[in-house]
């Protein structure tokens, strides 16, 4: 949960790619959060999301509500009149994910369950899924593997992720705390970081066996390492805002993995093939 921006309104941050219910707590003139970056418990990196059960206060006539700290790669809609909540869209997707792996630390108020789950979309479908749920505290964090079952051979153009620190909406308990971290989809090469939802880095061609063409989408200048199959180091590239190449043609061949990041700063992960 390395890369944050700042609430459309109000004060706040919120992962990026991922929404919140303080974006819509802002828009009623709510200033508590239930989402908080976190830098001080991290599983690695230099930061996690906490998120926190509370009792949030809105304006009349909706009034105190009980709001479990969510996560969503979707976008969350309230509806003021019924409080009914949902989530909808998700991450485009053109492969098919194995499932979700990830750390997590809970520490529950009485009763409470926290759960985190995917869903499969393919043109409005859905085709698979899966959910984890804990009820019990952590002593610090445990890693956690979350496999998508699918109900057929589709290839999903949509995943929907959806982390409560509380068992649902209508039955939270305020109080409950959620730390999640280091997460990424299992079994695909183009999306493997989580942390890096909405930023669109693009490897190809794959396999190569010249050029590997990265494309940078933000502003600034990126940082590309390269590692063999061992974890062994054998490149290391800056790469300016848009397109860049990195050489390959003198690679053996096999399996690679390229880190991008920015300042330190994990944004993002692929695998590429090279050919000779």
């Amino acid at each position: 949960m390395e890369i944050w921006e700042p609430l459309l309104l109000g004060s706040g941050e919120k992962p990026t790619g991922w929404d919140t219910p303080d974006v819509i707590a802002s828009a009623l003139g709510i200033s508590d959060r239930v989402v908080e970056k976190e830098s001080g418990d991290v599983e690695s990196g230099s930061f996690a999301a906490r998120l926190t059960t509370k009792d949030l206060t809105a304006p009349p006539p909706i009034g105190t509500l009980t709001v479990p700290g969510v996560l969503a790669l979707g976008t969350i809609i309230f509806d003021p009149l019924t409080l009914e909540v949902d989530v909808v869209g998700g991450l485009a997707m053109s492969e098919r994910p194995e499932g979700l792996v990830g750390y997590y630390s809970y520490a529950p108020a009485t009763g409470d369950t926290m759960s985190i789950s995917v869903v499969a979309f393919k043109e409005g479908a859905q085709i698979g899924g899966g959910v984890f749920q804990s009820s019990v505290a952590s002593s610090g964090y445990e890693a956690f593997t979350l496999p998508i079952a699918y109900a057929t051979a589709d290839v999903p153009d949509t995943i929907r992720v959806v982390i409560l620190s509380s068992s649902g909406f209508g039955s939270a308990v305020a109080g409950s705390s959620l730390l999640v971290d280091n997460m990424m989809f299992t079994g695909i090469s183009s999306v493997d970081g989580l942390a890096a939802a909405g930023i669109k880095t693009t490897l190809y061609p794959n396999p190569t066996s010249d050029f590997l063409n990265v494309e940078n989408p933000k502003d600034v200048t990126l940082t590309a390492e390269v590692f063999n199959i061992n974890g062994t180091k054998v490149a290391e590239e800056l790469l300016p805002s848009g397109l860049n190449q990195i050489a390959v043609g003198n690679y053996p061949a096999g399996m690679y993995m390229v880190r991008i990041s920015e300042n330190g700063q994990f944004l993002y992960s692929g695998k590429f093939r090279v050919v000779n």
